[in-house]
Order: structure tokens, then sequence, then C-alpha cells
């Protein structure tokens, strides 16, 4: 081949070749472009998701805006957790799986109640509503240190005005022991006058004419003696209803100076409060341990933690201990209503039961003590054996010394008897005169206390402030 075309025949290979290669570079490039494209819209919609969730500085600060986070978990999930744990110490209760906005709103609406509450135990001081709730806290706290403050020196009064009136008291009952001996004496004295006016009678009547008129002056002399007791006797009685007159002015005056002291502030104290709340488990946790001397089987009721003790000492459940540590202790739930729940800083009490007094209570009545509604002839031992088994005392004496007077059902009287009765039954008079005599003891045991402002409960609210309504129907309960 000559020279000439040999040369042209390879300027065409390699111009071909190279019309190829051009179109390869052509494809590549284009299809190169549209990658390129697909990845910068790509690029740009994951950036603007950043960009939603976080800024480009709040994102290089990550570990600063949201602290450490566990292995394995994002830093929205860590935020999460650290919003929920935030909510849970506002509410004190689990939070439900619902969006960071609704979990705000409930936040806000509860720490506004709670404030708009506190409110009202805040005088002289105008509250900003966006005030948050520990600048309220330590608001509360001053206010009740000066309440306490104020009721150290209350309580210093009531203690004299208490020690006072116990001395009137004392004296009141040793002067009304003195002026019923002598009613006694008196009325013994005049007895015997009369049975020796009898007799004489008796015998004006079995002798002479001579001796009748003689014996009939002795005996009008007697009968004026016996009209002598008798008016000694009235006015013994005269001086004993004067005394308890100028008693009762006495008190009168006193309480115009100050107040009486609520006597019945004792019985409606809580004792302690809820901690913790296991629904699942129906267990809580009280802020009371074996410091405080509480052992396991002991109830208390629970009461809103917002209010006071209602006073008939129906609360909204009742709690039994079964686990007890230094400081805090676990109950379990016996009774619930479950229109109201047990939240946390509810409020406990067992009236019975206290970590740092001996109560002393007095019982009256007939008991019907697992309300089978029949009186039970062994109720009122029943009901002292469980006081007794939670540390408190009974006794039968009146005194301004007592905590509280229970009181069951009054006795019952039946029908005087009729002859036809007595009878049938010689016992019918004296059943009926002994179950008179319990009735009035009934009646003068509730004068007693309320003279001296003792607190007198009915068995059904003692029941519910030892927290053990529920449990006195149950076989063995006693």
């Amino acid at each position: 081949m000559p020279a000439g075309k040999k040369q042209q025949n390879s300027t065409m290979i390699t111009l071909v070749i190279f019309v190829a290669l051009f179109f390869v570079a052509a494809i590549l490039a284009v299809v190169f472009y549209l990658n390129a494209e697909n990845y910068r819209t790509r690029g740009t919609d994951l950036q603007r998701q950043v960009d939603d969730l976080a800024s480009r500085s709040e994102v290089q600060g990550l570990s600063t805006l949201v602290g450490a986070k566990e292995s394995g978990r994002s830093w929205l999930g860590a935020m999460v957790d650290y919003h929920n744990r935030l909510l849970l110490l506002l509410l004190g209760t689990p939070v439900d799986s619902t969006s960071a906005e609704l979990k705000s709103v409930t936040a806000q609406t509860r720490a506004a109640e709670t404030i708009q509450l506190a409110k009202t135990h805040i005088e002289g001081e105008t509250i900003d509503p966006n005030t948050g709730l520990v600048p309220m806290a330590k608001k509360l706290m001053a206010v009740i240190d000066n309440i306490k403050t104020s009721n150290q020196g209350l309580k210093k009064q009531v203690d004299k005005l208490q020690n006072d009136l116990d001395d009137m008291v004392k004296a009141g009952q040793e002067k009304e022991k003195e002026l019923s001996k002598q009613m006694v004496d008196l009325k013994k004295s005049a007895e015997d006058a009369n049975k020796q006016c009898e007799l004489y009678q008796k015998l004006v009547d079995d002798t002479s004419d001579e001796r009748a008129k003689t014996l009939e002056s002795r005996w009008k002399q007697e009968g004026n003696r016996a009209d002598q007791l008798n008016q000694d006797l009235l006015k013994t009685r005269a001086e004993l209803d004067q005394t308890h007159q100028r008693l009762k002015i006495a008190m009168d005056k006193l309480y115009k100076i100050e107040p009486a002291p609520d006597r019945g502030a004792v019985v409606y104290k809580p004792d302690g409060k809820v901690t913790v709340v296991d629904e699942q488990a129906r267990v809580v946790y009280l802020n009371l341990g074996s410091k405080d001397r509480i052992y396991q089987g002991l109830t208390f009721a629970v009461y809103d933690g917002a209010g006071a003790i209602p006073k008939d000492g129906k609360g909204k459940a009742e709690v039994e201990v079964f686990r007890i540590m230094p400081d805090t202790c676990v109950a379990r739930v016996v009774s619930l209503d479950p229109r109201h729940p047990i939240v946390m800083d509810d409020i406990v009490a067992n009236l019975i039961w206290d970590k740092d007094k001996v109560y002393k209570f007095a019982l009256v009545g007939d008991f019907d003590v697992n309300r089978d509604g029949r009186v039970d002839q062994d109720g009122t031992e029943a009901v002292v054996r469980l006081m007794e088994k939670w540390g408190a005392q009974s006794t039968d004496e009146i005194s301004a010394q007592l905590d509280a007077v229970i009181i069951g059902l009054p006795p019952q009287v039946p029908a005087k008897p009729t002859a036809n009765d007595i009878e049938a039954d010689p016992t019918a008079d004296q059943k009926y005169n002994t179950a008179q005599k319990r009735l009035d003891h009934y009646k003068a045991i509730q004068e007693q206390a309320k003279d001296l402002m003792i607190p007198i409960l009915p068995y059904d609210t003692f029941l519910y402030l030892v927290g053990y309504r529920g449990q006195s129907q149950k076989p063995g309960a006693f």
C-alpha cells in the first residue's frame, strides 16, 4: 500500500476513535450532570429539614443545649426525655405520650392553677401571673414561717389559758364534790328525820292521849327539823347551781378575750403525706418511717392535700403499711374512691396513732363493731383492743385531759313494765331501771364532754379517721 494511503487510513481511525470518545464523554457528562442535580435537590431538601429542626448555631451547640445523651439515642430523643422528666417533676404524675406543645400547655395550666391557689394564702402582695413555681414556693415558705411564728405565740397564750381553765375546772369539780357530799349527808339526815317522825307518829297512835300530845309535839319538832334539813338541801343545790353559773360566766369572759381553743384540732391533724403513687401496683409511699415509730399493719386514711380533713372523717382512700424504711414506708391501697384517685402530696391521718404522744379516749354507748346492724355484747372491749393495739389508752373518767369521747349507739330502754309484765318476769322492773340508768349515763357523759370542750366523735367518724372503715366489716378485723 502506498505510504500516503496508509497514513490517510490511520488518520481516519484516529478521528473515529476521537469522535466515539467524544460521544461517550458527552453522555457521561449528561449523566453526571443529572445525578449532580438530583443530589443537589436532595441536599437542599435535607438542609431545609435540618434547618426546620435546628439552626446551624443550634446544631453546632447540641451538646451544650441538650446535655449528655445515652448511646444509641438521638439528640431530639434525649431532649424529649429531659422534657418529660421536667414535666414529671412539675406535675407529679407520669406524662402521657402526647405532643410537646400539649404537654407544655398542660404544665402551664397546672402551674397557673397552682399559682392561683397559692394567691389565696399570700396576703398584702400582688402576685404576677407569670411568677414561676419556685419563687411562689419560696413565698409560701415565707408565709408558713410567719404562720409558725404566729402559732407559737398563740400556742403559748392558749396553753396559759388552758392551764387557767384546767385550774378553774379542777376547782369547780372539787367544789362540786364537796357540795354533792353535803347534799348526800343532808339527804340522809332528812331521811333519818322522816323515819324518826314516822316512828313517833306510830307511838302517838299507840299510846294514851297525854303521851300522844307529848309525842305529837316532838313529832312536830322533828317535822320542823326535817323541813330545815330540806331547806338546807335546797340551799346546797342552789349553791351548786350558782357555782356552775359562775364557772360559765368566767369561761364566757375568758373566751371574749381569747376564742376557745379548738380541742378538735388534734382530731383532724394530718400525720404525714404521700410522696409517690404507683397506680398499677396499688401502693403508695409515705414520708413516715421507722424513726417515726411506724409499724406494719398500721392503717391511714388518705385526704386531698389541697384541703382539710372533713368533719365526718371520710377520706378518698384507706391504706395499710406493709414495708418500712428509716425515712419512708410503703402502704397497700385497701379501699379507694375511683372518682378521686390518690396523688402526690395528699395527706394521711390516723386518729389513734401519733409519733410523739399517747392519746387518751373514753367510750360510751353500744357498739356495732362489724356494721352488721346488731349491737355486739363485747363491742366496747373490741374497740378498746383496737385502740390499745395502735398505742392509745382508754378510760372511764371524763376529765379535761381526754383527747376525745367516742360514742356508739344510745342504749335502748324498753317500755316501763306493767304489773302483768312484772308478774310474768320478776326482773322486768330491774332490767328497765338498769337500761334507763345506762341511757342517763350516756347523755350525762356527752354533757360533761361538752362542758369541758372535749371532741365527741360518732363511731363511724372514728373508723374513718383511723383508716379502718373498709376493713371493719371483714372477718377477724377486731
